[in-house]
């Protein structure tokens, strides 16, 4: 646009006529079409059409494009009396901005010349002077009054220009033109007092009639009303035909009343206009004139002037004169509160004003028919709305035409009215004040020179406003006035609420400026509130109090509107509400009918659509009609076939299902499924085309430090895409689920993996378009797919990925690489991003950077593995692969300055030598590596010593002078090198260049001096493994190979000699470069990986006991660094062909979380650091856990829930799980099944308590639980009767199951009373109905007697209850929302995260939410201190709020509330002077207003930190809503947008929401434990993470709400935003694990961050021992600090507080030293074990 506009302004400053033509042309469109005026003006473009003006001033054809797009520009249409014109107006603001650019070019004219204004007028003339240019001419006059109706100035400039001599000029033309004139001259002549012009003029027949209509546009001002005075009430003979057609004439008269009543001048001015009524009257005819709509402006303005008596009389001599006329004027008075103001006028005048009491005894007479007119109006109305509603509802019953007489125009008044505006009293109902309460009066009598005076301190000052229900607001104005000083307002807060105690919706801020007299503060307000407050935050120069002369509300006119519309919704409601019902019950019974279902919904609302287009014109009526039918049609069918209360997927996900089987049919136009997808397609867009929620227009704000409010939570309004969404999510989720299954160890799997995501996301694409919803629900089916993998699969998918991306990188960067294998890796890293934030990413990235250190290593592109690293950055959590390629640059710098630093030495070496140098050989080219061992994972079996014994001197002279460089030259802190056996020659071999590895450089020099070399013999030279040095030497001793061996099959025993036929080749041949480095290794993930996780838990479990059985007490960190350290002493002493495993600090940690959670061990109650050993005792947890196998056999099975990694399980999962427990125990126990479970549940479901019970006597367990009797009952007899309804027993009577005990009762008396106990809730604890009767039934019984499928559904669902519970390791989600997910407790910590909601919750208590790092008895604690927390109830916040800004005066006990100011306070009850802090007396002691120098007590002191605390939890609670909210907006775009900035923007958020709960719950942590030894450590941790998480919000603050529209901002995201953006997220997961540790809690941070369990890290360790078996073929180089032996403990367990931080070098890789954060944990790993 701005380009356009600059390139417009520059064309039409051109000096050819026909450039300026066309430019004129194509600007008077572009005005036209786009709202462009303002900002066109703004560059100069109104200048630059005055100025072509003025350049061709003789060019008609010039002029008359000028003067239409001047009217365009201008918004000059708006004056047109004929409505000539289809631009729209300008809106206010810009008015005076056009305005204000006109007057500044016309400012610039020097005195005595016209300048540019003048071409206006001159056009004009020119028009007027030019035949078939009268249209021309009213442009020309329309721009005119434009510029001076609402500007003295431009006015005054104009008036210069001559523009008068003009306007004469047209009084000679039609009417249209010659009013267009007469308006204009009155203006110059009657409002800005420049010119008598109308006195000059010679006025005809009509110039009467104009002057009236010209009151339309101008200000009646006192001159106006004096000249319709003189011209209406002169006796000349000549006017009287105008006179008598004016003052008959409706419309001429309506206008001259309501003008003469709005006027509000001088009390002189008012004598004319009541000679100008009395004039109308004097011809008073019965339904003439509407004389009964001039009484409502008449009162208003009495009562504005109701301090002056003789305007008063004035006013009353009219009406009593009008009410005498007739009656019906008096019925109108008393309906519009005549009477009310008469009363007002007696008050204040007493008796002194004439025919007051006459006209007040008229009004009572006719008090009575006003009462029956209204009961009239209302009846008529009543029964005509209820006939209009039962016509709408027949039509849409028969579809017939309504055929009633003036229907539409019934409908129509019924629906307008809308836009008619109402002032003052009639929108609101009552006022409170701050203070002053006695003085509020003065806000409302319309007296500007009276106030309302405040009294208070700064920013308490406040009005608030009780809006009339329904009202929505179009102005509001406050009235201030310039000569209150220091008492005038200088900053206003206006805030929205709905009840006096909930004021706290900012809707404008708004700085008055010192001249200001009349203040807006809101305009046209889009939603009805029930409060407004007008808060006075700041004064003029520093005042305190504030002077308020009034306020102005101007609202919607009150019409039969809003009752109609509530009846017609509510009608419209029930019937389709009605018909929804009817087709959701059509689609439960047969889903089929799902089909059908668009032609049943494209009809009726089609049907409404004709009906409102035909009697809705109003556009507000058909939007609200056109809402109810969609509300009452598509909610309650989408919530109906997206749910589904049985197992089976529901309607639309079969509907779904059956759409992606069909898609992959072949496409014929009319075949079956051709016909199918289309209908589905047509049902789905309908559906989604309209969201159903409320459209949340509140601005997305960042959150501020404040105590003075605390919101309320928002509650998510449902929505109908949201509910479609999660039905696709669900699709998708079981698509992916079942490909996995199916295709997990297919040679293909990746392939189809990214041909299935093409499908699905095309699927996605033609159903529903591209709405961030639904991307968004992709990528969860996509994620809580991969969640639900075992462990070993999981395992094996990511490195199944990685694999495949490594592939594609080497085959697209090959010099034979395809576009389309380029392509195809594009399309597979799209659907790689679902890894962000799962479990699985860490999983990935291990071997990711293993592949990726291979190809960077062989010297492969780095742009491209620039390029794939960028596109899923997010997939790597411990951003290792950027590092990775950062350090490859940095090295490459590195290089060059040792470079320079050689040459330098050189250039010093020659100056000191005097002599020549003789020539040396050539030097070979070597370039070093420097390799960070924290992101490069090198094996301790590729490091080499010393290259000096392997290598030519020439070599290790230029590798000890590189060692020497960076040893002392690059860091203040001296560092070794290791150097490695990775690394990449090149070779001279005859002719030939081999490129080869370091160690097969090393192999191949060694037959420079000798014949043939043993394999042994480089075993035993290098130090390395027979596998390692065997993967090397392969590709040399292979066909075409420059070595052969005397043992190829068992080359470890050969002996290698040269290939004579290679050589001689190589030196008699072409020059050639033979590629000879080892061939990629891809790791093997196989099931022995589950058989190293078991014995590796199970080894560290016996560790730590023995350990805590010697020790009997130690702290938790002590106890992790000894088994830590006896695991390195026991892999230190293993033989080299053994099994390994590494061992790191969080498997520890998580082994010792379950052994405390097993009761071997225990926390200490006062320092929960401690642990203790428990001695055996007999007696077993109260509470069971659920069962989960990991034996082998159970791998090998499909029962993937057992080893779902996000550990949130469904219900039918737990149902599964809960029934393998009941075949396990059955199957040990050798009982049935209906009685093992029994057995379960009477032992609270542990197993261990029950085969121990059973074990010691298995009759005492069984008659305890109720399933044997010590003396049954004998069998009924045929005389026996029911004991509880005595209906006799029956031999004919089909046989009632009976307990152990043998009573008997009837079928129904078992039915009804086992359906009671269900209902109670009393399952576990029934007993048989008979009195002191302990048989129990059981399952099997229960399902035998009861038959409703509800009932045993039920207690389905109460057995898995009971389970639930029973169990200590799972829990339901305590989502308020409502969530039936089931979560099992990792083996660290007591919380988990749902992975359908993400949902935090805790095991141990019944918090709402999990409260990491804080304690269960510290947040306990918390709660009962008042503290603030997250779902705390409205009576909560309430008291929480009053301890915050409140105390009680130390004097009165007087409640008193701050909440901003200094520390000295005085009570306004007894004027008693304290100190807030202290609540001592001010005086003497205290001298700083803002520091308390008193000597504070113990409690005062710790009622200080409990509010600090307290306000900075609060904050990070309330700024977590602004993560949450911005989430929540993403999700709602209904834009396609980059899926790798949409990923980055979800996760930000997901990670700052975490880290902003956490910072909250540190202030609970840090508040109970101040005195402890780790308050220094966590404090430490919690400012660098209050720090990141701050860092991160300012990205997202300046990147995603720098504009309104949020799509563009996430579309517009730069690629150094996203990789800060991720550093960050990085630094605050750390910074989340290390006070995770260091609290000795442990919170999944779910899908934000790697599992602390062994189950991901040290499994994925274990499992890819061969990772290493592939690193040894690269470049030489590798870094690794000089650490002590324990600081392989300490670089994983304490990491390095104490850093200087800086947002500037936020890319830089400096958060962690390398020799304190190395993360190279599989470093001790033999892969060829």
């Amino acid at each position: 646009r701005d380009k356009v506009l600059k390139l417009l302004v520059e064309l039409l400053g051109s000096s050819s006529k026909d450039v300026v033509v066309s430019m004129l042309r194509l600007t008077h469109l572009l005005m036209l079409k786009y709202e462009w005026r303002v900002s066109f003006a703004t560059e100069g473009g109104v200048k630059a059409i005055l100025s072509c003006m003025q350049e061709f001033s003789g060019v008609a054809h010039v002029q008359q494009l000028a003067l239409a797009t001047l009217k365009v520009i201008t918004g000059a249409s708006k004056h047109d009396l004929r409505s000539v014109g289809s631009s729209p107006p300008l809106s206010e603001s810009g008015t005076q901005m056009m305005l204000e650019i006109f007057a500044s070019i016309g400012s610039a004219t020097p005195e005595g010349s016209k300048g540019l204004l003048g071409a206006i007028p001159a056009a004009i003339d020119l028009m007027l002077n030019t035949k078939g240019c009268v249209p021309s001419v009213r442009n020309g006059l329309l721009v005119i009054i434009m510029l001076i109706s609402n500007h003295k100035s431009l006015a005054e400039q104009l008036v210069a220009c001559d523009v008068t001599a003009v306007l004469k000029k047209c009084l000679t033309l039609s009417r249209a033109e010659t009013m267009l004139a007469i308006i204009a001259l009155n203006h110059i002549s009657m409002v800005h007092k420049l010119e008598k012009s109308c006195e000059q003029l010679d006025f005809k027949d009509t110039e009467l009639q104009m002057l009236v209509v010209s009151l339309k546009e101008m200000t009646a001002t006192k001159e106006v009303i004096q000249t319709l005075e003189q011209l209406l009430c002169d006796d000349a003979s000549q006017l009287e035909e105008e006179r008598s057609q004016v003052t008959h004439t409706h419309a001429c008269a309506l206008q001259v009343c309501f003008s003469c009543c709005r006027i509000q001048v001088h009390v002189l001015t008012l004598g004319p206009v009541f000679v100008i009524l009395n004039k109308f009257l004097d011809n008073y005819q019965e339904d003439v004139l509407p004389w009964h709509e001039s009484i409502e402006p008449c009162l208003s303005s009495m009562t504005a002037f109701v301090n002056d008596r003789e305007v008063v009389q004035l006013f009353i001599r009219f009406l009593y004169r009008l009410a005498s006329l007739n009656k019906d004027y008096a019925v109108v008075m008393c309906r519009l509160g005549t009477k009310e103001a008469l009363v007002k006028a007696l008050d204040k005048h007493s008796t002194n004003l004439l025919l007051v009491t006459e006209l007040r005894d008229l009004i009572t007479d006719c008090e009575k028919y006003a009462s029956l007119y209204k009961k009239m109006t209302t009846s008529v109305l009543a029964g005509c709305i209820q006939m209009v509603l039962g016509q709408i509802e027949e039509h849409r019953r028969s579809h017939q035409p309504i055929n009633i007489p003036f229907f539409d125009v019934f409908l129509r008044n019924l629906c307008q009215g809308s836009s008619v505006e109402l002032k003052e009293d009639k929108c609101w109902e009552k006022v409170e004040v701050s203070s002053n309460h006695h003085r509020a009066n003065k806000l409302t009598d319309k007296n500007p020179k009276t106030y309302w005076e405040s009294n208070g301190c700064t920013g308490s000052h406040f009005i608030n406003i009780f809006m009339h229900k329904g009202v929505i607001i179009r102005q509001l104005a406050i009235l201030v006035a310039s000569e209150d000083s220091s008492y005038m307002p200088a900053r206003i807060l206006v805030l929205g609420g709905d009840e006096p105690t909930n004021i706290n919706t900012e809707l404008n801020t708004v700085n008055v400026p010192p001249s200001a007299s009349r203040v807006v503060l809101l305009e046209n307000m889009t939603r009805f509130w029930s409060i407004i407050q007008i808060r006075v935050k700041r004064c003029q120069q520093g005042g305190i109090d504030t002077r308020v002369h009034g306020f102005e509300v101007l609202g919607p006119k009150p019409t039969f509107w809003p009752v109609f519309k509530e009846q017609l919704c509510c009608r419209t409601y029930l019937f389709y509400s009605t018909k929804a019902h009817t087709w959701c019950q059509e689609v439960i019974e047969d889903k089929t009918q799902l089909l059908q279902l668009f032609n049943k919904l494209n009809s009726a609302l089609r049907h409404e659509q004709m009906f409102a287009d035909r009697f809705l014109p109003d556009a507000e009526a058909a939007e609200a009609l056109g809402r109810t039918c969609w509300e009452a049609l598509i909610t309650p069918i989408v919530h109906s076939i997206t749910l589904s209360e049985s197992s089976a997927c529901s309607p639309l996900s079969w509907l779904l299902s059956e759409y992606l089987d069909n898609s992959e049919a072949p496409r014929r136009c009319k075949s079956r499924a051709t016909i199918f997808n289309s209908r589905v397609r047509r049902l789905t867009h309908l559906l989604v085309h309209v969201d159903t929620s409320r459209v949340d227009g509140e601005e997305l704000k960042p959150p501020v430090k404040s105590s003075e409010s605390i919101t309320k939570p928002k509650v998510k309004s449902s929505s109908s895409i949201a509910g479609i969404a999660l039905c696709w999510q669900a699709v998708v989720q079981r698509q992916v689920k079942k490909f996995l299954e199916s295709s997990c160890t297919l040679p293909d799997f990746v392939e189809r993996y990214r041909r299935l995501y093409l499908q699905l996301k095309n699927a996605m694409e033609e159903l529903f378009g591209q709405q961030t919803a639904f991307v968004l629900a992709l990528r969860h089916g996509f994620s809580s797919a991969l969640l639900q993998l075992s462990i070993l699969r999981a395992m094996h998918v990511s490195e199944r990925f990685a694999q495949y991306i490594d592939q594609m990188i080497q085959a697209g960067g090959a010099a034979s690489g395809s576009v389309e294998t380029l392509e195809r890796l594009q399309q597979f890293l799209e659907p790689m991003l679902f890894l962000s934030g799962l479990e699985l990413a860490s999983t990935f990235e291990h071997f990711y950077r293993y592949y990726l250190g291979d190809r960077l290593l062989a010297q492969g592109n780095v742009w491209l593995e620039n390029a794939v690293v960028d596109q899923i950055g997010s997939c790597f959590p411990s951003r290792f692969p950027q590092q990775m390629l950062k350090n490859l640059s940095e090295s490459a710098e590195l290089q060059q300055e040792f470079h320079l630093y050689r040459l330098q030495q050189l250039d010093r070496n020659l100056q000191e030598q005097d002599q020549e140098w003789a020539e040396s050989e050539e030097e070979a080219e070597v370039q070093v590596l420097v390799l960070s061992p924290r992101c490069w994972a090198v094996s301790s079996l590729c490091y080499l010593d010393e290259p000096a014994k392997h290598f030519p001197a020439e070599l290790c002279t230029y590798l000890n002078q590189f060692t020497q460089f960076y040893t002392h030259s690059h860091h203040s802190k001296p560092r070794r090198l290791q150097w490695t056996w990775l690394g990449h020659a090149e070779l001279q071999f005859g002719r030939w260049t081999l490129h080869v590895s370091t160690l097969q450089m090393f192999v191949l020099l060694q037959f420079n001096s000798e014949q043939e070399v043993g394999v042994e013999a480089l075993l035993q030279v290098t130090g390395l493994s027979a596998a390692v040095l065997l993967h090397a030497l392969l590709p040399l001793i292979n066909e075409g190979g420059p070595l052969t061996c005397s043992h190829p099959d068992d080359p470890i025993q050969g002996v290698l000699r040269l290939n004579e036929q290679v050589a001689s080749r190589s030196h008699d041949g072409d020059p050639a470069s033979v590629r000879l480095l080892p061939k990629q290794t891809y790791l093997n993930v196989d099931e022995d990986a589950a058989g190293t996780l078991e014995r590796k838990r199970n080894y560290i479990y016996c560790l730590i006991v023995h350990i805590m059985k010697q020790e009997k007490e130690m702290h938790i960190d002590n106890l992790v660094f000894k088994v830590l350290d006896s695991c390195q002493k026991q892999e230190a002493s293993r033989s080299p062909g053994s099994g390994r495993f590494s061992c790191s600090t969080s498997d520890v940690l998580s082994c010792i979380m379950h052994v405390i959670s097993k009761g071997c061990i225990r926390r200490n109650d006062d320092n929960p650091h401690i642990v203790e050993f428990v001695p055996e005792d007999p007696s077993t947890p109260q509470k069971g856990q659920a069962q989960f196998s990991f034996s082998r056999a159970d791998i090998r099975k499909e029962a993937d829930i057992l080893f779902s990694m996000g550990r949130t399980m469904t219900q039918e999962e737990v149902r599964q799980l809960m029934q393998r427990t009941v075949q396990q125990v059955a199957g040990t126990l050798s009982l049935d099944l209906d009685r093992a479970e029994h057995l379960l549940i009477h032992c609270k479901w542990n197993v261990d308590l029950l085969v121990q019970r059973y074990t010691d006597d298995p009759d005492a367990l069984i008659m305890a639980a109720g399933l044997k009797c010590r003396n049954p009952q004998t069998p009924p007899s045929p005389a026996s009767t029911c004991p509880v309804c005595l209906s006799p027993w029956s031999s004919s009577m089909e046989p009632v199951p009976s307990l152990s005990c043998m009573h008997y009762c009837c079928q129904s008396c078992w039915q009804e009373y086992l359906t009671a106990r269900i209902e109670q809730n009393l399952v576990m604890n029934c007993n048989c109905p008979i009195t002191d009767c302990q048989a129990q039934p059981t399952s099997q019984f229960f399902l035998n007697i009861l038959t409703d499928k509800d009932t045993i559904a039920k207690y389905e669902n109460a057995l898995l209850r009971g389970y639930v519970e029973c169990c200590s390791n799972l829990t339901w989600c305590t989502n308020p929302q409502g969530c039936d997910q089931i979560l099992c407790k990792e083996n660290t910590g007591s919380m988990a995260t749902c992975s359908k909601c993400c949902w935090s919750s805790c095991f141990s208590c019944n918090f709402p939410e999990a409260h990491y790092p804080a304690s269960c008895s510290h947040m306990s604690q918390w709660m009962d201190d008042g503290g603030y927390y997250e779902g705390m109830s409205m009576e909560a916040q309430s008291k929480h709020l009053a301890k915050l800004i409140s105390k009680r005066c130390p004097s009165c006990q007087a409640q008193i509330e701050k909440n901003e100011g200094c520390l000295h306070m005085t009570c306004a009850k007894c004027n008693h002077g304290f100190c807030w802090r202290c609540l001592k007396p001010w005086k003497p002691t205290h001298k700083d207003y803002y520091n308390c120098s008193a000597m504070v007590s113990k409690a005062a002191r710790q009622e200080k930190k409990f509010q600090d605390y307290n306000e900075r939890c609060t904050f990070h609670h309330q700024a977590k809503d602004f993560a949450i909210n911005l989430e929540n907006k993403v999700s709602s775009i209904n834009e396609a947008l980059q899926m790798k900035s949409l990923t980055f923007v979800i996760d930000a958020c997901k990670v700052l929401a975490q880290a902003r709960k956490v910072l909250a719950y540190s202030c609970v942590y840090s508040y109970y434990n101040q005195e402890t030894e780790k308050m220094d450590v966590m404090e430490q941790q919690t400012e660098a993470l209050d720090l990141h998480t701050n860092a991160l919000q300012i990205l997202l603050e300046e990147t995603l709400l720098q504009c309104t529209d949020l799509a563009s901002c996430v579309r517009l995201l730069k690629p150094e935003h996203l990789n800060t953006g991720l550093e960050l997220i990085r630094r605050i997961q750390e910074r989340l694990l290390a006070i995770l540790q260091h609290s000795t809690q442990v919170l999944r941070v779910h899908r934000l961050m790697s599992s602390l369990s062994f189950r991901s890290k040290s499994e994925r360790a274990s499992d890819s021992g061969d990772s290493d078996n592939n690193n040894y073929a690269g470049e030489e180089g590798g870094e690794e600090a000089e650490d002590d032996d324990d600081d392989e403990y300490d670089e994983e367990y304490v990491p390095e507080w104490h850093e200087d931080y800086d947002e500037d070098d936020i890319d830089e890789d400096d958060f962690f030293s390398d020799d304190d954060e190395s993360e190279n944990l599989e470093r001790d790993f033999s892969p060829f074990d």
